[in-house]
């Protein structure tokens, strides 16, 4: 995710400084280095599943929310309450949490891409459900950037 993020971030500063005054970077860049980290104790739950069994989602986010408090237990005090609050999405602004969740999907796709590239042909459905999803997303700051790079 931090690539994605990196360039989503460098795009705007160069291109867009409108769109994206209210962004701060360094905001996002420590968003996205620690959005999962309550993976490292619940492992990664894939989209599709949680979205398809009912109560799933709920039920993982109360589970990662509980994680999050024990994780932050085990990092410095004076890194905890700010770091858990980015974790959490609690302090970003609107905008930050579509970059980040854009980045993070586009992240994701970018693995199926890979893994259907070296003859992994069971991830090509989540490939392309992936890419489908991206090309849905209607974020306002996002039509260019999808342009200039070639992105789904």
């Amino acid at each position: 995710i931090a690539y994605e993020i990196s360039v989503i971030l460098f795009y705007k500063s160069l291109n867009h400084k409108n769109s994206f005054k209210a962004v701060r970077p360094e905001v996002i860049a420590v968003a996205g280095l620690y959005h999962d980290d309550p993976e490292l104790k619940t492992g990664d739950i894939p989209a599709p599943a949680k979205n398809d069994i009912i109560g799933a989602r709920e039920t993982v986010e109360k589970w990662e929310a509980q994680v999050t408090d024990q994780l932050w237990e085990e990092y410095p005090s004076f890194l905890s309450g700010e770091l858990k609050a980015l974790v959490r999405q609690t302090r970003l602004l609107p905008i930050e949490k579509e970059i980040l969740h854009y980045a993070d999907t586009l992240a994701a796709y970018a693995y199926a891409r890979d893994q259907v590239s070296v003859g992994n042909q069971f991830m090509k459905e989540t490939m392309e459900g992936i890419e489908k999803y991206l090309k849905s997303l209607k974020y306002s700051w996002l039509k260019q950037l999808k342009t200039e790079f070639s992105l789904p």
